[in-house]
């Protein structure tokens, strides 16, 4: 983790935080996304229904952001609403009103200023005085500023807040933060517990998709539809999914499914070429046009009549599919037990006298007649 957060880091900035926060902060992180429709960060649907209209705007707001650094830094979005909330009294604060300041930071950003009044905590007693504070563009970007006292720690000690990054248990990163010296309200992490389960806000710490049904399956399918689709290395929005290519890579060429994947999101196809393991795709960008479905069984001999097509291990005329030539058995007698209809094609699957398995051809290379 120490790594991965030190290659992150760029330039640092020293700046006087607020009321509740300790020590310097580093400057703010850009990330940077795949433009493409199934790359939208849509954060899991959750119930809004125990929050009053404002209190659900102010939690829509800033939900995306909690949930995307959630995933990044592994900060709990549980434990970032319930800060916000605490801090900027569901947003309606001065600081947050009148500067998209949610967490009280003080200092600028980007050179921009304000001068508050604030309250700080002198030997556990409440004392009122005035300070620069910092100027947000919007809420969001309030909320990545913030998380990266976490991330990068403080001028002192970079590892300083270092517990509360990937714990699971709010309960236990609330008590860490307070414990790093976060807060000097003595009673900082029973608050923001309190705030979590009064307004069951740990529902939102699920910030990836999940995989409901899966099953290995065999299908053929042309890429119709790639514009705006991407190629993952698991279903997108699942954990661990890392983005491969774009699909439009793969336009109007054939693909073989071999497993298949139902999310919150969507329907998702595992794709490959011959030997070559492509990814998984929405299956949005898929035009199936092969199943075993479509096969049957029936009991017939025919003479081959044309000697210019290939044998296939499936009724999909493909390449990596080829298993040898129909010439090799021109003017002979073939035994037919499979019946394929896949578009506007017939095709037959051919067997040697003893039974044993030839391939699939189609079916117009065939006659009832030598």
């Amino acid at each position: 983790m120490k790594d991965v957060y030190k290659a992150r880091m760029k330039k640092i900035k020293q700046l006087v935080l607020t009321t509740s926060i300790i020590g310097l902060l580093f400057s703010p992180l850009t990330f940077t996304t795949v433009d493409a429709s199934e790359t939208d960060d849509k954060q899991v649907t959750a119930n809004l229904s125990q929050f009053s209209s404002s209190q659900a705007a102010f939690i829509q707001s800033i939900l995306p952001k909690a949930q995307e650094l959630e995933r990044q830094e592994g900060i709990l979005t549980s434990v970032t609403l319930a800060q916000a909330i605490l801090e900027s009294n569901w947003g309606e604060s001065g600081l947050a009103d009148q500067a998209n300041n949610l967490f009280g930071i003080k200092g600028s950003y980007q050179g921009d200023s304000v001068n508050m009044q604030t309250t700080e905590y002198v030997d556990h007693r409440p004392v009122q005085m005035e300070a620069a504070f910092r100027v947000y563009p919007d809420r969001a970007a309030s909320v990545d500023d913030h998380a990266q006292l976490f991330v990068n720690g403080t001028s002192s000690n970079a590892q300083q807040y270092g517990a509360v990054l990937g714990e699971k248990d709010y309960k236990k990163a609330a008590q860490a933060i307070q414990d790093a010296g976060y807060a000097t309200d003595p009673a900082y992490a029973e608050r923001l517990i309190e705030t979590i389960e009064t307004y069951a806000l740990d529902q939102y710490d699920q910030v990836y998709d999940l995989v409901e049904a899966d099953q290995q399956m065999l299908a053929y399918a042309t890429v119709a539809q790639p514009d705006s689709h991407q190629i993952w290395s698991k279903p997108y929005g699942t954990e661990g999914a890392v983005w491969q290519k774009g699909a439009a890579e793969y336009a109007d060429q054939k693909v073989e499914i071999t497993e298949k994947a139902i999310t919150k999101r969507a329907t998702w196809y595992k794709i490959m070429q011959g030997e070559q393991e492509i990814g998984w795709v929405d299956a949005k960008a898929l035009s199936i046009f092969y199943t075993p479905d479509m096969e049957q069984t029936v009991k017939q001999k025919k003479y081959v009549s044309k000697t210019d097509q290939k044998i296939y291990r499936l009724p999909v005329e493909d390449k990596y599919l080829i298993k040898g030539e129909l010439k090799d058995y021109q003017g002979k007698k073939m035994k037919i037990d499979r019946k394929a209809e896949v578009g506007d094609e017939t095709w037959y699957r051919i067997t040697e006298n003893n039974g044993q398995e030839i391939g699939w051809t189609q079916a117009e290379d065939f006659s009832s007649h030598k």
